[in-house]
């Protein structure tokens, strides 16, 4: 075999070992807050109608927006 086959296929292996270990590590370390899923809050958009709606217009004329060179 040639260095670089030899190269690619360690590259590979090693890449492989480590997923395995970082997945071995997590399913170890056990859930540490009883299973339940994660949440996320974010309170200017839960609890601020006004912060909501201004996120929403603004997300809107970013999405709808037409990007024109002038030069």
């Amino acid at each position: 075999m040639t260095p670089r086959v030899v190269l690619v296929v360690g590259g590979v292996v090693i890449g492989v070992v480590v997923v395995l270990v970082v997945v071995a590590i997590s399913a170890w370390g056990g859930d540490s807050d009883g299973g339940e899923p994660a949440t996320t809050s974010f309170p200017a958009v839960d609890h601020d109608p006004d912060a909501a709606e201004a996120l929403v217009v603004a997300w809107e004329r970013w999405r709808t927006a037409t990007f024109v060179s002038t030069g």
